[in-house]
């Protein structure tokens, strides 16, 4: 399967994301991921931080799987041997803490970038070999955008509704 689909006619550019720093706490960055749907944007936020030359760069993503396993993932440790028998108010006992956390302690860290002008085929690979759901996307050194595999399936979609007679 050999697609003429380029990354960059997919992706999501990086203007419909919000941005949080990395050092800021999760209850800000649950914030912003509120106001980011309500606005429309995407429900994931960019993690900014600074290189080692003191350069702004993408750090990670925060999704609302992050903030929800971020805030409650301590308390479910363990769980599998005694259950939820002893939960009762617990969420609400833990979930300051868990909210004074940093995002950089919570957060999916980068770990693959594909190139804008890159097949999508091998954007898959890139994804599948890093077990990442999203990555962002490169035009030379700037980073442009970011792709997700929900984009990577309506190209699968699409392509398929093309083949039905």
């Amino acid at each position: 399967m050999h697609s003429k689909t380029i990354v960059e006619t997919v992706m999501h550019p990086l203007h419909q994301y919000s941005a949080v720093g990395e050092d800021e706490r999760v209850d800000r960055a649950l914030e912003l991921l509120s106001t980011a749907v309500l606005t429309g944007k995407m429900p994931h936020l960019m993690v900014i931080g600074k290189d080692r030359h003191a350069n702004e760069t993408i750090r990670g993503f925060v999704s609302p799987c992050d903030i929800v396993f971020g805030v409650a993932g301590h308390v479910l440790r363990g769980s599998e041997r005694v259950g939820p028998i002893f939960w009762e108010g617990l969420l609400e006992n833990e979930a300051p803490e868990a909210f004074s956390k940093r995002v950089s302690e919570i957060m999916a860290p980068v770990s693959v970038c594909a190139g804008s002008s890159q097949n999508i085929l091998e954007a898959i690979f890139l994804l599948n070999k890093h077990r990442a759901s999203f990555m962002p996307v490169v035009r030379r050194t700037e980073v442009v955008g970011v792709i997700h595999l929900d984009d990577i399936l309506k190209v699968l979609v699409g392509m398929a509704s093309r083949k039905k007679p």
